[in-house]
């Protein structure tokens, strides 16, 4: 059964590793070449049990102190007493403690290859001994040191296994031994397991002397319960019959690591995805960077673009190329996890068709009508017995268009030229004397309530006030599209199109914002724990969205907030990510400038009612809609 349990163990051995039984990183007796992290505080016990016929020996190291002074210098020691345990005598006795002092410096600069030194000198050395010698024998103020070295793959590919390889000397018994230890390693996050061959003899002696030498055979795991504690067991075979050495030994270690006089590093994830053309998808070679941080640039065969070891937090990803619109997309790189983001680049040079047909409103007959594009300076006419008219090979953006005819109105549209598309407009003409009216009111966006305020037609050279008390107001034009201008002392002005149909009355009401106002946006759903937003939030949202696009050089915060229920700094990083979340939804869903938003998270830290209820806490799981300034 023993069998079957080391072959096993040594199987699991060539998969993973952290944790050495010594003071400092490495297997059991190895030592690790490098120092994992600097500013590491680590605080532990080694209990070590090995059996021999009716006689039982235990090893209690406690406590073992290791402290990481930089990236390559770590300084710890131990102290630790021998128990023995007679059987038929049914006794116990103990030696004395005994205690090292130990320290390793390291050569953290090189890729994969990992050189470094450890030295112990004895604090108090033990006075006797029995048959079976202490895993770490010191019976003279001897100093014992070890030269290390590591293959670390992993740095070629995570999965990849790393090699470490010990040759060290100390003095026992005024004797001067050599020690040899190779070992193999692979490290994953909730569990590691390791194997170690490990080899003592005398100095001038061969090493791998089966028959003299102390060798010994080592599998065994670790566990790791979240970032601060570890559980690590190995079982030592003896290789050989060599009576000072125990057959089995059964290994249990205990530690808890945190940084000490430093602050933790923020934790580091990763950024990836693909640049490609929005029209043929085809992969581009593009910069990217990231605000603060780097630069990198894409694969020109694949597009694939990756930022690695990036500190968890919200950035700016702007991305670059000649040819192309320049892209800024908001990103939430969140530790220890993969963001993965295509990123779509529209050509600059892109073009597009504007075409129509201008009619009379009444009649419905065709119009020979001056067609005016104000931005390009172009003029044409509509043909005179069809009413149609075409302008081709426009540069897409917003464009301004009129038509013009004697007698008739002039009608005025604002409308976009999209890429490879023709925009194809309805243009009816109203003869003069035709009027209509418009009414509605103004008011208070959050509040509701009406406002005194001023609406300008300028095309008319018009501009009213409204009813003190009701906010309502009445216009009666000509015929034809406007631009109202709508203001009210400490609001911020709103511009919004209006349409005068022929003796036709219609309601358009107007909605102000002002500098600090805060909105609630109800009715926005995520899901559990994430910041994935529900489709029954997208009506709210598009509200939202409407007060932006009303009133175009707005700079607002989205804020989100949650009740006090979990972790603090989850729920604030929680809450980050949601803010971030309804961001991207303006951006991409709406096309809103990213220069107007910021997002912020305040987790639990701005609650507006009781968190002690149900309902409480559902008023303060919300995201706020802040107006920051006009630009």
């Amino acid at each position: 059964m023993r069998s079957i349990l080391f072959s096993l163990l040594f199987i699991f051995s060539l998969v993973f590793s952290q944790y050495s039984f010594y003071p400092t990183d490495g297997l059991f007796l190895m030592k690790d070449a490098e120092i994992i992290e600097s500013g590491k505080l680590r605080l532990g016990t080694y209990f070590l049990y090995y059996p021999k016929e009716k006689e039982h020996y235990f090893d209690l190291s406690f406590p073992t102190v290791v402290y990481s002074l930089t990236d390559f210098l770590e300084i710890g020691g131990y102290y630790g007493r021998t128990f023995y345990y007679n059987e038929p005598k049914e006794s116990l006795e103990h030696l004395p403690y005994d205690g090292i002092f130990s320290g390793k410096i390291s050569i953290p600069f090189l890729p994969v290859v990992k050189l470094g030194a450890f030295l112990s000198y004895p604090l108090k050395i033990r006075e006797k001994t029995w048959n079976i010698l202490p895993i770490f024998p010191f019976q003279e103020k001897k100093l014992a040191y070890s030269f290390l070295l590591k293959l670390k793959f992993s740095d070629l590919l995570s999965s990849f296994p790393s090699l470490l390889v010990e040759k060290g000397y100390f003095r026992y018994n005024n004797i001067r031994y050599q020690t040899l230890g190779l070992g193999v390693l692979i490290s994953a996050k909730k569990l590691s397991i390791f194997g170690e061959l490990f080899i003592e003899s005398r100095e001038k002696e061969k090493i791998f002397d089966f028959d003299r030498n102390r060798i010994r055979l080592t599998p065994g795991f670790n566990i790791f319960l979240g970032e601060l504690f570890n559980i690590g067991f190995s079982v030592s075979k003896r290789l050989n019959e060599l009576p000072e050495l125990p057959d089995w030994q059964y290994n249990l270690s205990l530690s808890f690591s945190s940084y000490f006089l430093r602050k933790p590093p923020k934790r580091k994830g990763v950024l990836t995805g693909r640049i490609l053309d929005f029209e043929t998808k085809l992969p581009l070679l593009a910069k990217l960077t990231i605000e603060n941080f780097k630069e990198i640039y894409s694969d020109s065969i694949t597009g694939i673009y990756t930022f690695s070891k990036i500190p968890e937090g919200q950035y700016v990803l702007f991305v670059e190329k000649d040819g192309y619109y320049r892209e800024a997309i908001p990103v939430f790189v969140e530790g220890e996890k993969t963001a993965t983001i295509d990123i779509y680049l529209k050509p600059i040079l892109q073009y597009g068709t504007i075409a129509g047909r201008v009619y009379d409103k009444e009649t419905n007959q065709p119009l020979l009508a001056k067609i005016l594009l104000k931005e390009k300076g172009i003029e044409i006419f509509s043909d005179s017995i069809t009413g149609g008219f075409r302008i081709d090979n426009i540069e897409t953006g917003i464009y301004t268009i009129e038509a013009i005819k004697d007698n008739y109105f002039p009608y005025t549209y604002t409308l976009e030229v999209k890429a490879k598309e023709v925009k194809n407009l309805e243009i009816p003409l109203a003869k003069k004397g035709a009027f209509g009216t418009i009414t509605g009111q103004v008011f208070d966006y959050k509040e509701k309530k009406p406002l005194k305020a001023t609406v300008e037609i300028k095309e008319a050279n018009v501009k009213v006030e409204t009813d003190t008390i009701t906010g309502i107001y009445k216009l009666e034009l000509p015929v034809g599209t406007y631009t109202a201008i709508v203001s009210s002392e400490g609001y911020i002005a709103q511009t919004s199109p209006i349409i005068v149909e022929k003796d036709k009355a219609q309601e358009k009401n107007f909605y102000l914002v002002k500098k600090g106002m805060v909105i609630t946006l109800r009715g926005i759903y995520f899901d559990f724990n994430k910041a994935t937003i529900k489709k029954e939030s997208y009506p709210t949202l598009d509200s939202a969205a409407q007060i932006l696009k009303d009133n175009p050089k707005i700079i607002v915060e989205i804020q989100g907030h949650t009740d006090n229920i979990g972790d603090a700094e989850y729920n604030k990083k929680l809450s980050l990510r949601r803010a971030q979340a309804v961001v991207n939804y303006f951006v991409q869903k709406h096309g809103i400038d990213i220069r107007r938003l910021r997002a912020t998270g305040y987790g639990e830290e701005k609650p507006i009612a009781d968190n002690a209820t149900e309902e409480g806490r559902a008023l303060n799981r919300r995201v706020e809609f802040v107006i920051i300034k006009e630009e």
